[in-house]
């Protein structure tokens, strides 16, 4: 999936983006943002990339996690996500 939006595309993950992932989840305060240790998070960042080409590949698809990535330098700027999969008919949860 690729959405176009100005300075920002917005597309699934590939696994050429994975190490990116999990540098940005390594750098504090991620971390501590999110309860994880510092000696985890590249553990944590690794299974959560392996969740999302997951997810990118069930059909049919539940559970969108997209990259947002800068356009003009390929610059991975965060997440964002829509998953239906464990949501009421015709809700989703929303993480950014």
């Amino acid at each position: 999936m690729r959405l176009a939006a100005g300075r920002f595309l917005l597309r699934d993950f590939v696994e050429a983006d994975r190490n990116t992932l999990a540098s940005y989840q390594s750098d504090a305060p991620y971390p501590a943002l999110h309860d994880i240790g510092e000696d985890e998070s590249n553990v944590a960042a690794n299974r959560l990339f392996d969740l999302f080409l997951d997810w990118a590949s069930q059909t049919p698809r539940r559970n969108f996690q997209l990259g947002i990535f800068d356009v003009a330098g390929g610059t991975l700027c965060g997440c964002i996500g829509l998953r239906t999969a464990d949501a009421p008919p015709r809700t989703a949860t929303f993480g950014l």
